[in-house]
This record gives structure tokens, C-alpha cells and sequence, in this order.
């Protein structure tokens, strides 16, 4: 299984082909993990200049395209091997 690991904060999160990389046109969120904080779960927020350095190095694909115009949303998966 192809893996991709990204530093997020202060930690590293691993990603894998399951995962899922949602673009709204303002940021980009992993949807397919959640973490706990307080009494609410959170998808993961990744930075913008990370991904889109992966996406020109072909290591995220577009997967999906919904919507038009401000209600634009591109899905992304790491590029299997």
C-alpha cells in the first residue's frame, strides 16, 4: 500500500490510498480522518503550499469534481503505485 506522510502541526500524518483530500477553493481538509478536541470531532486542516507542491509533482490526483463557481469542490487521493 502506497503511503504519503505530511507534517501537520507539530506531528506527522500518514496518508494513505483510502484517504481523501477535499479543496473548497479556500483551504484543504482530509476528510476521510477526524480528531477529537474537546467534545467535537475535526477533520484535519492541511496547508494550502504543501498540497499544492503535491499536486504539480503528480503525488495527489484529482479525483472528483462537484459544483460550479464559489461552490466548486475537487477531490484528491495519493497517486497509487
Amino acid at each position: 500500500m502506497n503511503e504519503l506522510k505530511i507534517k501537520h502541526r507539530r506531528g506527522e500524518l500518514t496518508l494513505t490510498e483510502k484517504d481523501i483530500i477535499m479543496d473548497n477553493q479556500s483551504c484543504f481538509q482530509l476528510i476521510t480522518q477526524t480528531y477529537l478536541e474537546g467534545w467535537h470531532k475535526y477533520n484535519f486542516m492541511l496547508a494550502s503550499t504543501t498540497c499544492k507542491k503535491l499536486i504539480k509533482k503528480g503525488e495527489l490526483i484529482l479525483v472528483k469534481t462537484t459544483g460550479e463557481g464559489k461552490g466548486k469542490l475537487d477531490y484528491y487521493k495519493i497517486k497509487a503505485i
